[in-house]
């Protein structure tokens, strides 16, 4: 018998403007949401790489995703003012492991010093629900998930011309076919 195999179809990802991503961004209630949200966009990070970011993964240029999607470690460039940004956040609460951490069920003024002490990274859950409630805020009617700042972060660099190979290897993708998606 000859069987017929039907490709799956592949939509293209959800992707915000830079205007968007400026207002959705802007909206984020609490700084300890913001800034992990604001750095997913930055560095096109999946949920689970920065939930589980270390303090000895942030180095002045880069960041190192160590143990990322398919077991593997890669760079991906880190900008200058969200570095500042990451230290001026880190010093607030000081945690010796976590870059973000957990403030567990504390109220908003004492979630910096439960944070220095947390044995546990940020919750997924709290940063998906930040996202959600910013979307809201600021108007945006698109499906905007997590993967969603991923989605835009690659298209906005292809947009200003960085290379579809260096993109690549920002995102830890194994083939370059997963990567051209993002020409559409």
């Amino acid at each position: 018998w000859d069987v017929a195999v039907m490709r799956e179809r592949r939509k293209l990802p959800v992707v915000t403007t830079l205007e968007e991503m400026r207002d959705i961004l802007g909206n984020v209630a609490l700084q300890r949401h913001r800034t992990p949200l604001r750095l997913m966009y930055c560095c096109g990070l999946r949920l689970d790489e920065l939930v589980h970011l270390t303090i000895d993964d942030v180095e002045p240029t880069r960041i190192i995703v160590r143990d990322g999607k398919g077991g593997k470690d890669r760079y991906v460039p880190l900008p200058a003012q969200m570095y500042a940004d990451l230290r001026s956040y880190w010093k607030k609460h000081r945690n010796p492991k976590w870059l973000f951490t957990s403030p567990g069920q504390r109220s908003l003024s004492e979630a910096a010093a439960a944070m220095g002490t947390s044995k546990r990274p940020v919750g997924k859950g709290s940063i998906c629900l930040a996202l959600r409630q910013a979307v809201k805020a600021a108007g945006i009617r698109k499906k905007v998930t997590a993967h969603t700042l991923r989605h835009s972060y690659a298209t906005h660099l292809l947009e200003h011309g960085v290379n579809l190979r260096q993109l690549q290897l920002y995102l830890g993708h194994e083939d370059i076919k997963t990567t051209t998606l993002y020409t559409h």
